[in-house]
């Protein structure tokens, strides 16, 4: 970390929590930009994921019917609604 940024972040420290709060949500404002190569990837990866579901070619979960139980805790969290490859990403800035 640069001496500027240890500077700001002990005027931080110094700040009450609702301004301290503020601060947060300003920093993740400006961090959460929408990306138009991220948003396309996803597009993409909807449509292939729709159409592997549309043709059959996609295991699903049927979320009607109760799901198993669960025999561990990462289990219980997590039920994957749709089974499918993943592709290798590459992101071109």
């Amino acid at each position: 970390m640069t001496r500027r940024a240890q500077d700001v972040v002990e005027q931080i420290k110094a700040l009450p929590d609702t301004e301290k709060l503020a601060v947060v949500d300003s920093i993740l404002y400006e961090l959460d930009k929408p990306d138009p190569v991220i948003d396309r990837v996803w597009a993409d990866e909807a449509k292939t994921r729709w159409r592997a579901y549309r043709q059959g070619r996609a295991d699903h979960v049927s979320y009607a019917e109760p799901a198993p139980p669960a025999t561990s805790q990462s289990q219980a969290v997590s039920r994957p609604a749709c089974k499918l490859p993943t592709g290798n990403w590459k992101l071109a800035r």
